[in-house]
């Protein structure tokens, strides 16, 4: 058995005892695992020499007691020449280093990842822009503004992840970061407008996360107006479907059945029991609406939203129990049967 005492520049040690036959990177693997310093950026020193990772931790082991004392030293160059040179691969396999070593890569660690937000290959930036909203602290200026920087990226897959990243480390009501994700609601690629509707929605005030969602309602590729509806539906609260906000409204007739059918689940989420301008709206896209989708959720939706007793409604949805898709029969009949509940339980 071979004892083996490490001992960091601040001179904690850390003790281990390995098998003969055990090689250098074994010790690497104990040193990662008790101090979260990568095998990758590991020097070890027994004296002068360096350890290489197949060596024998015996051979460099003194005297019969079998005792090696070695020194840690947090070594980067290797892990930075990948990143300037590497494959993708090896560039990302040097990120994640990075990442896992975290604070004690200090300062220099940092900038290699802000620098890598430059890298001439989009899919490297990408991979870049993530691991820096991983390591870097919530008050990381520098960090915040090199993702910021790559709002206005030439490629839409680094302006899409540096939403993403900005959405994910900016504090709630951030006005810097929510004003520079703002400006890519207008942004050519409808994927970059998604992901900012969606990044508002989740660190902007109440009031511009609104008015965020209403502006994009009217944006040209369907998938972003359905964004906008459930970013507005998880905010709005209830009450305010009572004077029905005429771009919602506009949606029950989107040419998109998904977007209809998310307009009406955001009435329901929003509407007072009783609601006249909602119910009359989802009773329209009940009574006319072409696609089952859509139906299917107003049935859902009535229910909740209407008076308790009711009978225009009760009389609507009964009607319906000869819808031609078997999806809007089957929710008709549990409205119905949870209807004839509550009536027995009274």
């Amino acid at each position: 058995m071979v004892r083996v005492v490490v001992s960091n520049v601040a001179g904690q040690p850390l003790e281990g005892k390995f098998e003969p036959g055990s090689k250098v990177q074994d010790l690497k693997a104990l040193v990662e695992g008790e101090w979260g310093v990568p095998s990758a950026c590991q020097k070890l020193l027994a004296g002068s020499a360096i350890l290489r990772d197949d060596d024998e931790i015996e051979a460099h082991a003194e005297g019969d007691a079998g005792l090696l004392a070695v020194t840690l030293i947090v070594a980067l160059g290797a892990v930075f020449e990948q990143l300037e040179s590497g494959s993708y691969d090896s560039k990302v396999a040097a990120l994640h280093i990075l990442e896992a070593l975290g604070p004690k890569g200090g300062d220099a660690s940092r900038a290699a990842v802000i620098a890598s937000l430059r890298d001439r290959d989009a899919d490297d930036r990408c991979e870049a822009l993530d691991v820096l909203g991983r390591m870097a602290p919530a008050d990381d200026s520098d960090a915040r503004d090199a993702i910021t920087a790559r709002l206005t990226d030439r490629e839409w897959s680094v302006r899409v992840g540096a939403v993403r990243v900005l959405g994910r480390v900016a504090q709630a009501e951030d006005l810097a970061a929510i004003n520079a994700v703002a400006t890519c609601l207008t942004d050519n690629d409808w994927e970059v407008r998604w992901e900012a509707v969606d990044a508002i929605g989740r660190v902007a005030p109440e009031g511009a996360a609104i008015k965020a969602a209403m502006a994009s309602l009217d944006d040209r590729v369907s998938l972003v107006r359905r964004e906008a509806l459930r970013v507005f539906g998880r905010i709005a609260k209830a009450g305010d479907g009572d004077v029905l906000p005429d771009k919602v409204a506009h949606c029950l007739d989107d040419p998109d059945a998904i977007v209809r059918s998310e307009a009406v689940r955001v009435l329901g989420s929003i509407a007072r029991r009783g609601g006249r301008q909602a119910v009359a709206a989802v009773l329209r896209c009940l009574e006319e609406d072409l696609d089952g989708r859509v139906r299917s959720e107003a049935v859902d939706v009535l229910g909740p939203i209407a008076q308790e007793g009711d009978q225009h409604v009760a009389t609507a949805i009964a009607g319906r129990l000869r819808d031609p898709e078997e999806d809007v029969r089957r929710r008709v009949a549990d409205v119905m049967h949870s209807l004839a509940r509550h009536q027995d339980q009274r």
